[in-house]
């Protein structure tokens, strides 16, 4: 069960990975490109900490379950 599991994860990786080096490639090679987007400080901020409350959330039951001896 846990190679299985491994294996889905790392192949969801190696997904997410190569999509984003293939989209990382494309856009270096674009023509003129998007324009420049200047966000505020706020959203930027938001941008980076959300994710961090979510893997907090997760990472915090998780931690306790483990110690518990689950």
């Amino acid at each position: 069960m846990q190679r299985i599991l491994f294996a889905l994860c790392a192949a969801a990786f190696t997904a997410l990975f190569a999509g984003m080096m293939l989209a990382v490639v494309r856009r270096r090679g674009a023509a003129g490109g998007p324009p420049a987007i200047h966000a505020s400080a706020a959203a930027d901020y938001l941008w980076a900490v959300i994710p961090w409350l979510m893997i907090i959330a997760c990472v915090i039951p998780a931690a306790r379950r483990i110690l518990a001896g689950h």
